[in-house]
């Protein structure tokens, strides 16, 4: 009995630090956030979006190429009957993240890239084309003579985001 009165205290300060391991651990753990989700791919920088557009026509050749950190670049080469020298022209100019993801938008929804390409042979035409890439992923559509309209609504959003209409010249 004298030995249980000597050892209860040490049995209650034992059991009440065990306790009290048992509260805070458990507290700890409820504190704690969780890691943070990884990011889902969505929008033009998460994918890695580049976008290419190109425009032939018998006396220019133009072109966008946007990459995902929203740079556009422009070039143009006309090659005028008339004269024997190749006039070229290039700019650059940085795009909205809005831009770009409405440009991602419909470019990635558009069903071009299931049509497959449009290729009038022995026409003088102008040729469209344009380029998808991704990660993941690259499409590409081409056309001449008599593009689908989706094309033509990409083009004229690319020229919007120029700020004017690309070079061409020949008809």
């Amino acid at each position: 009995m004298i030995i249980l009165k000597r050892i209860g205290p040490l049995v209650c300060i034992v059991m009440a630090l065990t306790v009290a391991a048992c509260c805070t651990s458990s507290t700890i753990k409820k504190t704690q956030k969780p890691p943070p989700p990884k990011p889902v791919e969505q929008g033009a920088v998460a994918i890695g979006l580049e976008v290419r557009f190109g425009i032939s026509a018998p006396f220019s050749q133009s072109s966008v190429s946007i990459n995902s950190a929203g740079e556009l670049v422009y070039n143009e080469k006309v090659y005028p009957p008339a004269v024997s020298k190749r006039q070229t022209k290039s700019e650059k100019i940085k795009i909205t993240d809005a831009q770009l993801e409405e440009l991602r938008v419909m470019v990635l929804g558009s069903k071009l890239f299931t049509m497959g390409n449009r290729n009038n042979e022995g026409q003088d035409c102008i040729s469209y084309g344009v380029s998808v890439k991704t990660h993941k992923d690259q499409k590409s559509f081409s056309c001449q003579c008599g593009c689908p309209d989706e094309l033509n609504t990409i083009g004229n959003m690319i020229e919007k985001l120029l700020g004017h209409p690309m070079m061409i010249m020949g008809f």
